[in-house]
């Protein structure tokens, strides 16, 4: 049974995916909306207008046979995935009566994290604007997985890109990671915590990377702090920053944009939800990804 795929991605259309193997043979792999979104770089992952394209990727695979025709015939499909938990994922969602391989598949418009925290939070409203999930699936997906989903909360869609000199080898580069920071700076400034150390760090860990910005804000900190009495005593703002996190604008702009926005139009969405949320004073009501996007929508 094959369960992984390396070879040079030749195209991506809508949901399918050609890649050619080093066999010389191209096979199709079908893909969820938020990988193809990836693939193509339509998601804003910082890999040019091409997306991948022309490079070597390495995909977790799903291989079964379709059944055509009312079962007189089958056709074989591979199902493609970024990393074996995104894979895991999928799979968890196939043990749902009425979700085959199929549905389930195009039910993956967004990320499996997001997923994966409405199914934990019972949010059945997220669910339902995903494709082929109606109310009373999404209740039934609620009650089979809510205890089975808390471990894939989180968890973002990448690309595993190959390197051609080493094609044992490879480099994990999640997808997206490199161009939501800006975003997320400005937005978060517009929040009121991009500024401060402790908001940027829990940030930045997230996305597993360092920001500049972090510390640039984190010798701001430590100037204002001196200026006090030697450092000792930190402004109170400061310190409340640092244990709030700020909200989930990455992950909820790459759901808007799985679920049909444009790019463009994600963005503006999320910044005025955040603007919104700022300027009454509702930052904590809007620290989910889930209740960011309803914010998001209302504000629209």
């Amino acid at each position: 049974m094959l369960v992984r795929l390396s070879g040079l991605l030749e195209q991506i259309e809508g949901g399918s995916a050609v890649i050619a193997t080093a066999d010389g043979c191209a096979r199709e792999v079908l893909v969820p909306a938020y990988l193809a979104a990836l693939l193509s770089g339509k998601a804003g992952a910082g890999v040019g207008p091409e997306g991948l394209v022309g490079r070597v990727v390495r995909l977790h695979v799903v291989e079964y046979l379709e059944s055509v025709n009312q079962g007189t015939s089958f056709t074989p499909r591979v199902l493609g995935f970024g990393s074996a938990r995104e894979r895991g994922f999928f799979e968890l969602l196939t043990s749902v009566k009425g979700l085959g391989n199929r549905r389930a598949l195009r039910a993956l418009a967004a990320e499996p994290g997001m997923i994966a925290r409405a199914i934990v939070e019972r949010d059945t409203r997220v669910l339902q604007k995903l494709p082929e999930i109606g109310p009373k699936l999404a209740e039934t997906i609620v009650h089979e997985l809510k205890s089975k989903a808390e471990v894939f909360v989180g968890l973002r869609g990448m690309v595993e890109v190959v390197d051609e000199a080493d094609a044992r080898g490879g480099m994990r580069e999640p997808a997206g990671v490199f161009a939501a920071g800006a975003l997320i700076e400005r937005i978060e400034m517009k929040a009121g915590v991009g500024g401060e150390a402790g908001a940027g760090e829990v940030e930045g860990r997230a996305n597993g990377v360092e920001r500049s910005a972090v510390g640039k804000t984190r010798k701001r900190s430590a100037g204002a702090g001196d200026a006090e009495g030697g450092g000792d005593k930190a402004p109170a703002r400061s310190a409340a920053a640092a244990v709030v996190a700020p909200p989930p604008v990455h992950e909820t702009v790459r759901v808007l944009i799985s679920l049909g926005e444009q790019p463009l139009e994600a963005e503006r969405m999320v910044a005025r939800a955040v603007d919104r949320a700022a300027s009454e004073g509702r930052l904590v009501e809007v620290a989910s990804a889930s209740a960011l996007l309803a914010a998001s929508y209302a504000a629209r």
